[in-house]
């Protein structure tokens, strides 16, 4: 399916969306490689509606021709709370909204609600983020990376770098207030612009992804992890570990 097709299609589904819940659709918006234009013949169509309270409208997953298509719903209240509390789906819902086209409905109320977005104080970002490292993240995948090693399992360790390059991602865009306007790789080039960055962030990331070798992978993670937690700390992000089992809230 070609560029104009996909386009075609999603304001097909928008029309037909909005005239079965007449009056209930705040807005309907395109995004992702369709909206921003780089899509190929295999790219998925990601759309959503902002709706108004009590409309019955549900998240779609389906496949049209052999392409996947998401057309997400969401009251505009619950788009409202996401984006005035700090939280992974602040970061996701930001970056959407960046790249929306808008399909129905007023583009003025995509600059509104990321005005929303945009006003939340640093320190409830920190807060997050805290709470967020100090529960199991980047502990699993950046051990996972260590196991692979010990094993001597190169398979599997590649999965693990992509683990914590994901979670650390998500890390920064709360640390930074920012947001990513890519999935995969390309995701983590959007972090390179971010002010506050770990210590040799931008060589590193793309040496660990491209590395094999587990002695080279264990060493570029141990860099990376040291450097993160070395920013963690800088910018009084605090993380809880236990360390008694009388401590533990059981």
């Amino acid at each position: 399916m070609d560029h104009s097709t996909r386009h075609r299609l999603a304001k097909g589904i928008c029309s037909r969306v909005v005239g079965k819940y007449p009056g209930q659709v705040v807005l309907c918006g395109l995004y992702g490689s369709t909206a921003r234009g780089d899509d190929t013949e295999w790219s998925d169509i990601e759309m959503y509606f902002v709706t108004k309270k009590g409309c019955r409208l549900r998240t779609r997953h389906f496949i049209f021709n052999d392409v996947q298509v998401y057309a997400g719903a969401i009251t505009e209240n619950t788009l409202l709370g996401i984006l005035g509390a700090p939280s992974y789906k602040w970061a996701f819902w930001m970056g959407v909204l960046d790249v929306t086209e808008t399909l129905h409905g007023e583009s003025k109320k995509v600059k509104a609600w990321m005005a929303v977005g945009k006003a939340v104080p640093e320190a409830k970002f920190k807060k997050a983020l805290s709470e967020i490292l100090s529960d199991d993240e980047l502990v699993e995948s950046y051990g996972r990376i260590m196991s692979c090693r010990e094993r001597g399992n190169a398979r599997d360790a590649h999965l693990a770098v992509v683990e914590v390059l994901y979670e650390m991602r998500n890390a920064l865009c709360l640390l930074n207030r920012g947001w990513v306007m890519h999935d995969y790789y390309n995701g983590l080039e959007d972090t390179f612009r971010f002010a506050k960055l770990p210590r040799g962030w931008k060589s590193i990331v793309p040496r660990i992804w491209a590395a094999r070798d587990l002695d080279e992978v264990a060493h570029l993670a141990e860099r990376l992890m040291e450097s993160f937690m070395e920013l963690m700390a800088k910018e009084g992000i605090e993380r809880h570990v236990y360390r008694e089992l009388s401590e533990i809230p059981l």
